[in-house]
């Protein structure tokens, strides 16, 4: 398949492991007094996300030296849940618009996510890389 067939669906996918993750958080939960899924269960799942934010960067041919983080929340009071739905609302406008400022939007709002959960860069690379040895590993038995 090409790329372009797969983008509408990796964009899909992201959004299905932006899902799974705020599951494993739970901070949405306030029926439930079940804490939060282990760390590394929540770096696995929060890797997902960033696996397929990859794929699409790729796709749309990002030039990730022109990328610019900035936390628009920093300092402020914000609830999880009011930066999950804003993730998914931008990245409905990728879903619309397939652009690399609409891209740069979704990355930017995924990584204030792990800001905000205190998620180092040493713990973020740490867990892409076993992920991504697991992902390989899937790739080469048909997963």
């Amino acid at each position: 398949m090409k790329d372009e067939e797969t983008l509408d669906k990796r964009i899909l996918a992201f959004l299905v492991e932006l899902a799974e993750f705020i599951n494993e958080q739970r901070d949405f939960k306030y029926w439930s007094v079940k804490p939060a899924s282990e760390q590394d269960i929540l770096l696995e799942e929060y890797i997902d996300g960033i696996h397929f934010l990859i794929s699409i960067g790729s796709s749309l041919q990002v030039d990730f030296n022109k990328y610019y983080y900035q936390n628009k929340y920093y300092a402020k009071d914000i609830s999880l849940s009011k930066l999950y739905l804003e993730c998914f609302a931008v990245c409905t406008k990728l879903i619309k618009k397939q652009t690399i400022k609409n891209y740069f939007h979704v990355l930017t709002q995924y990584l204030i996510i792990a800001e905000q959960l205190n998620f180092t860069e040493a713990a973020l690379v740490t867990a892409y890389n076993k992920k991504n040895k697991i992902n390989f590993t899937r790739q080469e038995n048909n997963y």
